[in-house]
């Protein structure tokens, strides 16, 4: 059960996902498109969001991502208690992954956009009016992203709603040493925008 629980973990970490408790600021919403990638996943020093992965076991646990590093357009995502950093760059058509030049969010947001992700997967807009009920409350209205393809055997669903992020990460992955898929499921539990 060990290695399962490890490369459950290994899985929502890889993708992204987020603070105790915390609750948005109070700080004026940015205007323009609600569906921006920079407005979908707002990044900025301090932001820190949690969250419950649940592995499908008995070993639940609770991963806190916090922006550790914001240079101008430049931004890195840590997972609390170690693990691989995330790199994103905003630019003008969303935010970019450096280290496998893909994007992570690319505009326009609407169903059926699609761009090149990790590992040779596919992003695909599945959903602009996605719902997601989660620890840190219910959110709709928000954009639904599915990767799927690639080598790995993996299909990601993610929910991102607008000035929150990130809400809900679903992961399927199979493995050749299980009957059934590796599923993953990492949903938000608090988040805290600018160490408020």
């Amino acid at each position: 059960m060990r290695p399962v629980s490890r490369l459950a973990l290994l899985a929502a970490l890889a993708l992204m996902v987020a603070s105790c408790g915390g609750a948005q600021t109070g700080a004026a919403r940015p205007t323009g498109d609600v569906h921006a990638p920079n407005r979908l996943y707002p990044l900025g020093a301090g932001y820190v969001w949690s969250y419950k992965i649940d592995t499908g076991t008995t070993m639940d646990s609770l991963v806190v991502m916090r922006v550790v590093r914001a240079d101008g357009s430049h931004f890195e995502v840590s997972p609390g208690g170690g693990g691989s950093p995330s790199i994103y760059d905003r630019r003008p058509e969303g935010l970019f992954r450096p280290g496998s030049s893909t994007w992570l969010l690319r505009a326009p947001i609407e169903v059926g956009a699609t761009w090149p992700s990790t590992s040779g997967m596919t992003a695909t807009v599945t959903s602009v009016t996605a719902r997601a009920a989660t620890g840190a409350g219910d959110f709709e209205d928000c954009v639904e992203v599915t990767e799927a393809g690639g080598e790995a055997g993996r299909v990601t669903r993610t929910v991102y709603c607008t000035d929150v992020g990130p809400v809900l990460i679903d992961t399927s992955v199979a493995l050749s040493v299980r009957e059934t898929a590796l599923h993953v499921v990492a949903k938000l539990q608090g988040f805290s925008f600018g160490g408020e």
